[in-house]
């Protein structure tokens, strides 16, 4: 539990997401990246298991709106672009 105190005497974001619980059993739901460019992004994240393969699966990431991550991930996109 000292990693746990730790982050919650430096992070407030981690104070505020920890009683959240929004630990996924799977690998669909909800996805929180951190960019230091961008800050925090948000995504929509599905998998689907590819025909015909028990190894392959097909991960999606949809940006939300939260944190305005579309908006976010537009300009970030539009910088790395030739």
């Amino acid at each position: 539990m000292a990693l746990i105190d730790e982050l919650h005497e430096c992070s407030a974001e981690f104070r505020e997401w920890w009683p959240r619980h929004d630990v996924l059993d799977g690998p669909e739901g909800r996805k929180i990246n951190y960019d230091p460019t961008a800050g925090i992004l948000v995504f929509e994240q599905l998998s689907f298991h590819v025909a015909g393969s028990t190894d392959l699966t097909v991960t999606i990431n949809m940006p939300t709106n939260e944190f305005d991550t579309k908006s976010k991930l537009a300009v970030l996109l539009a910088q790395t672009s030739p």
